[in-house]
């Protein structure tokens, strides 16, 4: 630990937090590309009569997924956790088509519009400056 005054660590925790949340600006954009993508593959699968869930290729995801995430030093069950539930959401996607996916992503906006409103008061979302 350095020897930091209490200003110099707030400005540094203000400055790693303002990168953090750039990032989950970043990753936030790069979900919805990807929900837009699965869109796709759930019409391609509907037009090719194949089933939305497919165990083997989400178990090859999964396996790709702890592989990278050794390579970046990310715990592995983490990082499969995260997917499960990008996996799920690419289902869910997939089986709707793409009416139900615009209102997914119009009501998830709108739900970033209240954390943002609130201030991220809910017990589940953090405000600026406070998630890690």
């Amino acid at each position: 630990m350095s020897d930091r005054g209490p200003d110099d660590a707030h400005a540094a925790l203000v400055a790693l937090r303002d990168r953090i949340e750039a990032i989950d600006a970043q990753l936030v954009a790069l979900v919805a590309e990807r929900q837009r993508i699965a869109a796709q593959v759930g019409d391609v699968k509907r037009g090719a009569g194949q089933p939305v869930l497919d165990p083997a290729r989400e178990a090859a995801v999964l396996r790709r997924i702890a592989g990278i995430a050794r390579e970046h030093a990310v715990h592995e069950d983490d990082a499969r956790e995260l997917w499960r539930k990008l996996l799920a959401m690419a289902r869910r996607v997939q089986a709707a088509g793409d009416a139900v996916h615009d209102a997914t992503v119009s009501t998830m906006r709108d739900g970033a519009a209240t954390v943002a409103r609130d201030g991220g008061s809910s017990a589940t979302e953090p405000g600026p400056h406070t998630g890690a």
